[in-house]
């Protein structure tokens, strides 16, 4: 009886150990959901958008094809040559005698007519040269450095290294003697550039409760409906391989930077080169987006095997 009366009755089933907190909820419980804090830090890290979208925007204006004008009678041309050329739509200043057209504004506005990209014989290709080069510095960054900001450097120190060396290479493409310098300081400017939006947004999103993500992240892609991606991508993936993942999505993005340069300067001449390969290629891959999965009110995953844990309790839901 004495053995009865000390051995503790057997439950049945055994106590389950206390599950360790997640990232979101570590947030909520420590840090908080929305404060002063996380506004404080997405709006600084909103000013990494702003050098990113800079070196974007930036070949529109230097890149860009300038008008000319007829500037009279040379020597054997035999008058109104120059005239009746410049009142054709598809007319070409390079086929003119030289003499007889100059360009509207100084030749130094635009990298075209100061390395006279266009009637040196380079055509289409040279003009899109640094546009492409560019963005395939987009492509081959985000290949090579956005892995190293979820791993050996981190994304705070990726972000600032980004940072600096973009602005140190815009800064030296002004000092271009040469279209392929040019190019090649254009090809920097694109690598660093690909982990910038990337980490500012993952860091900004990251500390913010996940009741406030969307809002939060779609501050961040207001602009055009293709930054929705970003935003489905940050659910979509865990948080251990979430800025690779991300990075890997923009690149995707970024593949087709580095043809449309060359599929505009060609659409100049046909117009089915550009309109209609962006708008085939926009439409076949759209359909692919039903394959997917949806991500509205799930939990975040941290890491690749709680993503795997969840699919498959999905999988058996469904069946």
């Amino acid at each position: 009886m004495a053995d009865a009366a000390t051995t503790p009755l057997l439950t049945s089933h055994e106590a389950k150990p206390a599950k360790a907190l997640s990232i979101d909820d570590a947030i909520e419980t420590y840090i908080g959901a929305t404060g002063a804090r996380q506004l404080l830090t997405a709006m600084l890290l909103a000013f990494a958008w702003a050098f990113e979208a800079q070196q974007v925007f930036m070949s529109v204006f230097t890149d860009a094809e300038p008008t000319w004008h007829c500037t009279g009678v040379a020597a054997g041309d035999p008058g109104s040559f120059c005239s009746l050329a410049a009142a054709s739509a598809s007319a070409s200043a390079c086929a003119l005698p030289p003499g007889t057209w100059e360009w509207d504004r100084p030749a130094e506005t635009s990298v075209v007519s100061e390395w006279a990209l266009k009637c040196g014989g380079g055509g289409p290709a040279l003009v899109s040269l640094p546009a492409s080069s560019f963005f395939a510095g987009n492509l081959a960054g985000g290949f090579l450095l956005t892995t190293l900001a979820d791993t050996l450097l981190g994304r705070r120190k990726m972000l600032v290294l980004s940072l600096v060396t973009m602005s140190v290479a815009g800064v030296l493409t002004v000092f271009s003697p040469n279209v392929w310098v040019y190019a090649a300081l254009r090809f920097v400017c694109g690598f660093c550039r690909s982990t910038a939006g990337t980490s500012a947004m993952v860091l900004s999103t990251e500390l913010v409760g996940k009741w406030w993500r969307n809002t939060l992240a779609s501050f961040f892609a207001s602009c055009a409906a293709y930054d929705v991606l970003l935003m489905y991508s940050i659910e979509l993936f865990p948080t251990s391989v979430r800025n690779s993942a991300v990075g890997l999505v923009r690149q995707a993005g970024v593949l087709g930077g580095v043809v449309a340069p060359m599929l505009v300067a060609l659409g100049r001449e046909r117009s089915y080169w550009s309109f209609g390969v962006f708008g085939l290629t926009v439409g076949c891959l759209g359909l692919f987006v039903t394959c997917l999965p949806e991500t509205k009110g799930r939990r975040l995953s941290d890491t690749m095997e709680d993503e795997e844990e969840a699919a498959a309790v999905l999988s058996e839901m469904k069946l």
